[in-house]
């Protein structure tokens, strides 16, 4: 239900995030200066189908231990303006620079892969739904703050819409999981968009 706030977990990424407001995402390597290169193979995040394999392993692996395992849907707000303006190969360069900073904002034993056009999703193994929630809020103000392709000279803004479920507090199964992320995540995209909300709880208040 709207108003609903984070259970107060410590945050996992507080480290991670020092120095990237505001600030240029990191220029790709080898890129010829004033030109746009080629987008890179992208190694993380995974494609849907390995993605959708670890993530059936880490389910199996929190069941069997007993331990929560957090989930994050992400969408990109109104991504379909970035390739109007500027074009489908700025539009795959973008997704490759959103999918770099995921990875790199994430701990070594978290995991994300593109789930479709510009949808992101992030595993989160022993994470519990309070500690999901703030690396959501994060991730989602990191999405917003960052000058993205600012090596082209572009420095696009963009923001997102940001679902997140977990096991056991709210889903049984992976399935399950997905769904309650997706479901929580397209409460943003058809009201405000630009936001976080979590399963069963509604969209979280920005602090």
């Amino acid at each position: 239900m709207p108003g609903a706030r984070c259970p107060g977990d410590p945050d996992p990424l507080r480290a991670r995030e020092k120095g990237r407001r505001n600030t240029p995402a990191p220029a790709p390597p080898h890129a010829p200066p004033g030109r746009l290169a080629p987008p890179a193979p992208l190694p993380a995040p995974s494609n849907r189908r390995f993605g959708l394999g670890r993530l059936r392993e880490e389910f199996s692996r929190a069941v069997r231990a007993e331990s929560p395992l957090g989930l994050l849907m992400i969408d990109l707000d109104h991504f379909k303006n970035v390739n109007d303006t500027h074009g489908h190969l700025v539009g795959s360069k973008l997704l490759a620079e959103v999918g770099q900073m995921l990875k790199s904002a994430c701990r070594r034993i978290d995991f994300a892969f593109r789930y479709g056009g510009d949808e992101f999703v992030i595993v989160l193994p022993q994470a519990s739904k309070g500690n999901a929630c703030i690396v959501a809020m994060r991730l989602h103000r990191l999405i917003g703050e960052t000058l993205w392709l600012a090596s082209e000279g572009l420095n696009i803004r963009i923001t997102a819409s940001v679902g997140l479920a977990s096991y056991p507090s709210d889903a049984k199964t992976k399935v399950e999981l997905l769904h309650l992320a997706d479901e929580a995540m397209y409460q943003v995209k058809n009201t405000t968009r630009d936001g976080v909300a979590a399963a069963k709880m509604g969209v979280v208040p920005a602090v």
